[in-house]
């Protein structure tokens, strides 16, 4: 049986809210996925959508996904190069 220290030390190494090594801009990124979830917890967007949200650039949203990505806390699903379907997230 797990004590309730060890349940919210899962919980807290599970949410990137509490990742020290994370930006600010990249936990802002992570709570704007989740709030434009669906039920399932995915969401298909574009950068350029995400950037106007979070009143930043492509390429900041860009770096960011991919910090959030390496550290397992979204899955993205990438379009083909060039395509103008845009990529598909899932939160973990």
């Amino acid at each position: 049986m797990q004590s309730q220290y060890q349940v919210t030390t899962q919980v807290l190494n599970t949410n990137p809210l509490f990742d020290s090594t994370l930006p600010t801009i990249a936990k802002a990124l992570y709570m704007a996925l989740e709030k434009l979830t669906d039920a399932r917890g995915v969401l298909q967007c574009s950068h350029e959508y995400l950037a106007k949200v979070l009143s930043t650039s492509r390429r900041s949203v860009i770096r960011h996904i991919a910090l959030l990505e390496a550290g397992n806390y979204i899955r993205v699903e990438r379009s083909a190069v060039n395509s103008k379907i845009p990529n598909v997230y899932k939160i973990n």
